[in-house]
């Protein structure tokens, strides 16, 4: 293996946890502030209000699901293969317009 390619190697396994980390921050603020949300509404109710909190928790899961989602299926759908096949698109438009274009 070449230095070059053990590098792109690498860079592509630093991307991957860094976005991994980024999930597992969401997912704790998710957690911290599910548990906040569910603390200001039971605290604020009063003589059997409305449980709003769920409606957060609703819309922040799904953000998280669909951050989730995004990263378990990284591979198939905006992935690496996806990137590449873009970049190969755009410099071959590049080599057709010419340089100056």
């Amino acid at each position: 293996m070449t230095t070059s390619n053990h590098t792109a190697e690498w860079e592509r396994a630093h991307l991957r946890v860094v976005q991994l980390r980024h999930f597992y921050v969401h997912a704790l603020a998710f957690t911290v502030g599910s548990m906040v949300a569910f603390l200001i509404n039971l605290l604020t109710r009063s003589n059997g209000g409305n449980w709003w909190f769920q409606w957060a928790l609703l819309v922040w899961g799904s953000a998280l699901a669909v951050h989730g989602l995004t990263l378990a299926g990284r591979g198939a759908f905006l992935g690496p293969a996806w990137e590449e096949r873009k970049i190969t698109k755009y410099l071959g438009e590049d080599v057709q317009q010419g340089p100056g274009s």
